[in-house]
């Protein structure tokens, strides 16, 4: 995710918070569901350090209303589209979890994947 870094610095500087969601296009079926979807999620480190765990289960129904509403759909989309131009979609990105540093700021990306 390419805006962390300007986020977190206009958070610094007027002491706002900032959430980026992002999902990647991939080739989808019938049997997929809002807990298999990717899901990139970044939030100001302060606010997820003073919110605990409040903020956590904040930001787990704001993901989930985002796969649901807009990511879902817009896969589908993606699928159909894919087809029509008879171009192979990739495949579902592999599992995992990261936390990383940039400029010493915290970037926590969950991939949800079962």
């Amino acid at each position: 995710m390419l805006w962390h870094p300007q986020l977190t610095c206009q958070d610094r500087i007027d002491g706002g918070i900032s959430i980026l969601l992002r999902s990647p296009g991939y080739r989808i079926d019938d049997t997929t569901m809002t807990h298999d979807l990717v899901i990139d999620m970044y939030c100001t480190p302060r606010a997820v350090a003073q919110g605990g765990s409040q903020i956590t289960s904040d930001l787990a129904v704001i993901a989930q209303s985002f796969a649901q509403d807009l990511v879902m759909p817009c896969l589908c989309q993606f699928q159909e589209c894919c087809e029509a131009e008879r171009v192979t979609p990739p495949a579902l990105p592999c599992m995992f979890f990261f936390l990383r540093f940039c400029y010493g700021m915290a970037l926590a990306s969950y991939i949800i994947r079962t």
